[in-house]
């Protein structure tokens, strides 16, 4: 949710960064976001961590014929496997955005989704309201969770069409949660009260006042 490109630095004077609570400094602007590098490797990092991890689940729940069967049938370009994996893939990148959105709204934030089909991406922006590091990771980490808890269930208790949608939306969500878990244990390191703000997806920190 941070970009890392930075032509304007946001101060407190610039019209869309509120001012300071009571109790708390100025905002600054964070700038060490990682490097497209470093966000590329952790997503990698996940995706062969996932395919690890899940497709050995899937065959001990479902069965190894089961599994081989879904994944010959999904790369059949005239099997209806095909169609349903390419539905699973698309339905997951946007329903992670939405699970965003939805837990940022819950938070008070304003929320917009946008997709690029080019790209096969989609990123959510928020903004309109402070967030503590607690709120913060739950906005960060909740896509993560509850897909996966959701995926999990499918699989335990689908049949072979839907263990495939299961373990396309365990694999995609897993590889594309590597930046937010990134994200999620950079809010680690700033101070205990710290209130975090967006201003098109560039991160704003309020660290409480010294006393």
């Amino acid at each position: 949710m941070v970009d890392d490109t930075l032509e304007d630095p946001l101060t407190s004077d610039h019209p869309d960064v509120p001012a300071s609570p009571s109790g708390y400094d100025d905002p600054f602007e964070y700038v060490a976001a990682p490097s497209w590098f470093n966000l590329a490797l952790g997503e990698i990092g996940m995706f062969i961590l996932s395919i690890g991890v899940f497709i050995p689940l899937a065959i001990g729940i479902q069965g190894v014929d089961v599994v081989v069967t879904a994944f010959e049938d999904a790369f059949t370009l005239d099997n209806l496997a095909y169609g349903v994996m390419i539905a699973g893939v698309a339905g997951t990148i946007v329903f992670h955005e939405v699970v965003h959105a939805l837990v940022a709204r819950a938070c008070g934030c304003t929320t917009s989704i946008s997709v690029n089909i080019r790209r096969i991406e989609a990123h959510t922006e928020i903004t309109g309201e402070f967030l503590s590091r607690r709120e913060d990771a739950l906005v960060t980490l909740a896509p993560l969770v509850i897909l996966t808890i959701l995926g999990l269930v499918l699989l335990v208790i689908g049949p072979q069409w839907l263990s495939l949608i299961a373990l396309v939306v365990l694999i995609m969500n897993a590889a594309g949660s590597g930046s937010d878990l990134s994200a999620a244990l950079r809010l680690r390191s700033f101070p205990s009260g710290t209130l975090t703000y967006y201003v098109d997806g560039r991160l704003l920190l309020y660290e409480p006042t010294a006393e």
